[in-house]
């Protein structure tokens, strides 16, 4: 999981929700993230993770960030 994947989300005391990933944090011991801090689609609230309760993955966009197009510039003449 990365940074602007979207998740299903299952945790223990509450329905199923989607959820967006804005940080993960790697274990000690491995390079897999074990929390993640999302932001839940629903209500936007921002809520910490364990790894596990995700069920589904959506990779996010990375390296989305456009560049602006050139765009042409006409120049008009004006006659007097």
């Amino acid at each position: 999981m990365a940074v602007g994947d979207v998740v299903a989300v299952a945790s223990p005391r509450q329905p199923p929700y989607l959820a967006q990933v804005i940080c993960c944090e790697g274990g000690a011991r491995s390079g897999h993230p074990s929390f993640l801090q999302v932001v839940r689609e629903d209500d936007l609230a921002v809520l910490t993770i364990q790894a596990d309760w995700v069920l589904e993955r959506l990779p996010g966009v990375r390296g989305a960030e456009k560049k602006p197009k050139k765009l042409a510039v006409k120049e008009r003449l004006c006659s007097d």
